[in-house]
């Protein structure tokens, strides 16, 4: 089988994992930002992408790789004493990743003026770092999440 036939038959199934949970008492943008830098470095080993938000002490954020990886780094993030209550707001498979460029995509989005921000997420940057056609699990939680921290 040539190399062009190989990529047709090689379809990368992706894992993706979405959860939100509340910041522990004290943890500010600062702290946020280490563990986006901290996730960022540890995620590349892993193959894992996504996306980090944090609005006035809730935290969501998604994961992305093959299904081991992401639940291996979903069983440590949970045990983390720097946030609780994690919920599991979706799960599913995919057949590519909605944050391939990103292993940590970090955004306050309580601070009005984010310049420092790993990225700067407002409407229309984030309809521009979603796909074209999001995941309806990703769509509807990304527009809920919208219309709660107010951006």
């Amino acid at each position: 089988m040539d190399e062009k036939n190989k990529k047709e038959w090689c379809v990368e199934v992706v894992y993706q994992l979405i959860y939100a949970s509340s910041a522990a008492e004290g943890l500010d943008d600062f702290s946020m930002r280490e563990i986006a830098q901290t996730s960022n470095y540890n995620n590349k080993k892993l193959g894992v992408t996504g996306l980090l938000l944090f609005h006035q002490g809730s935290i969501l954020q998604v994961l992305e790789g093959d299904e081991i990886s992401v639940n291996t780094l979903y069983n440590k993030v949970q045990y983390d004493k720097r946030h609780n209550g994690c919920i599991i707001l979706s799960t599913r498979t995919a057949e590519r990743r909605e944050f391939a460029n990103w292993s940590m995509g970090y955004k306050n989005v309580s601070e009005k003026e984010s310049g420092d921000a790993l990225f700067a997420l407002t409407q229309a940057s984030l309809k521009a770092i979603l796909p074209d056609s999001p995941s309806d699990e990703l769509d509807a939680l990304t527009k809920t999440y919208q219309r709660v921290s107010g951006f």
